[in-house]
């Protein structure tokens, strides 16, 4: 780790290639077979392609490889669900990895907030048409310019199954589809 803090082109290849190893390594992949305890579908959970990775610099100087805060990448993804009546209740569980940057060497603590989002579409329309988005913070903490450890962000999803004529028959198909990811791929602090 001491090596990478002394080469800053190394550390910021590595930050780059962060979540390509990430993507390789497949954690969390969630398939469109996960069950409730009942045995009925669970809907599917997937990684934004566009918005799976964030990065955040200090002050305006975007352009500047010094002025990087840290990179952050969503590298697990947990869901369970339960249905509950008329409701399907998931409960989604995102695991949260960052390297720090050059801007964070040298500090003896710092937090950085990351916005990210949950967008549940509908999975008929074809168009991708979005029934609601949710956008939260999760906080991630460096102690004296080290990578952080990873976080966790569990959110709680109450969706009504009342579209459904018969609900002891939904398929995968009929279900919307859970999105995560961040909110804006690059920020200002």
């Amino acid at each position: 780790m001491v090596f990478l803090k002394k080469h800053a082109f190394k550390r910021l290849l590595l930050i780059g290639t962060a979540p390509f190893f990430a993507a390789c390594a497949d954690f969390g992949k969630m398939t469109p077979e996960v069950k409730a305890v009942d045995g009925r579908p669970c809907p599917a959970v997937f990684e934004n392609p566009d918005t799976e990775t964030a990065v955040i610099y200090r002050g305006n100087r975007i352009n500047d490889p010094a002025s990087l805060r840290m990179s952050a990448f969503i590298e697990g993804k947990t869901l369970r669900c339960r249905y509950d009546g008329t409701y399907l209740e998931a409960d989604v569980k995102i695991k949260l990895s960052a390297v720090t940057g050059p801007a964070l060497a040298d500090a003896a603590s710092a937090d950085v907030p990351f916005p990210y989002h949950i967008i549940i579409r509908d999975p008929v329309d074809k168009g991708g048409r979005v029934w609601a988005k949710g956008v939260y913070f999760l906080n991630v903490t460096s102690e004296n310019g080290a990578d952080p450890e990873p976080v966790y962000a569990e959110k709680s999803l109450r969706l009504p199954l009342s579209r459904f004529n018969d609900t002891k028959n939904v398929t995968q198909a009929d279900l919307p589809e859970i999105l995560i990811g961040f909110e804006g791929n690059t920020k200002k602090q």
